[in-house]
């Protein structure tokens, strides 16, 4: 048995300096920017960041819809998969002219709708749900 010797009420723990020196954590870059952090995920994920406005649209006129796309129709590992999936056949067909965006019916995400600068619709495969 091991004899801690505290005696509550009157212990009290040693003054310990926190910080030796203001060059802790020197070795570290600088921190990203919010704008930095948003390009990585979105060059990581496949998608453009920034809202998708009249100019988007217009450069984007072929549109499908995949209603039940969503988390909450499909279930978490199911949709993280065919969105996945679809992200994946966009980037690899048209990666610099088409754009994600959810479907909401009345506030309430119902699915996703894939924007295209080319007529693609005759190519999208059966599992896109929105064929």
């Amino acid at each position: 048995m091991v004899e801690l010797g505290i005696e509550f009420g009157h212990w009290c723990p040693p003054a310990a300096q926190a910080f030796v020196s203001l060059d802790l954590n020197t070795s570290m870059s600088s921190p990203s920017t919010p704008e930095q952090i948003i390009q990585r995920i979105a060059a990581r994920t496949g998608l453009q960041p920034g809202w998708n406005d009249k100019a988007r649209h217009a450069a984007t006129p072929h549109v499908v819809e995949w209603r039940g796309l969503t988390r909450e129709h499909i279930g978490d590992a199911e949709f993280e998969e065919k969105l996945r999936a679809a992200r994946n056949w966009c980037k690899e067909r048209c990666p610099e002219s088409h754009e994600i965006e959810p479907i909401r019916d009345q506030g309430r995400l119902v699915g996703r709708q894939f924007r295209f600068a080319k007529a693609l619709v005759s190519l999208i495969p059966a599992s896109f749900g929105g064929r």
